[in-house]
């Protein structure tokens, strides 16, 4: 059984440059780490907020939940959904981001819309990133 997590996080790092320099060692970091312990999903990042799904062995995902909860590079940390599934969605594990505005501006109002009510009902991880991605991009 694979263990599945969809999880939010707004970033603590403002300046542009730093950022970029962040998201290389986000991605160098969490594809090597993630590699080594088969974890899959996707991370996204847009104005200022992360989304992420991370799938693989429970204690594995326990860990980097852990890690990720001490990063000092995110804050306001919610788990909006914790599921076990049969199999992985995620192949690999990749990072996505953009700078369009009316992209981050849609992910904006996304996340202030519904964060709340995600964490309080019963969506599979597809449902959830399906709203994101309409959100986003429509």
């Amino acid at each position: 059984m694979t263990r599945s997590i969809l999880h939010i996080s707004k970033s603590t790092i403002l300046d542009e440059n730093s950022l970029h320099r962040e998201f290389f060692s986000i991605n160098s970091n969490s594809n090597r780490n993630n590699k080594r312990d088969n974890i899959t999903g996707v991370l996204a990042y847009y104005d200022d907020h992360y989304m992420q799904v991370i799938e693989g062995d429970s204690n594995d995902i326990e860990c980097l939940v852990e890690r990720i909860k001490k990063d000092h590079r995110n804050e306001d940390f919610h788990i909006v959904l914790d599921k076990t599934l049969n199999e992985k969605i995620y192949e690999d594990w990749n990072f996505v981001l953009t700078n369009s505005t009316q992209e981050t501006e849609k992910f904006g109002n996304f996340l202030r819309t519904n964060v709340d009510s995600l964490i309080d009902l019963e969506y599979s991880e597809l449902d959830v990133l399906d709203c994101f991605v309409e959100a986003i991009f429509y």
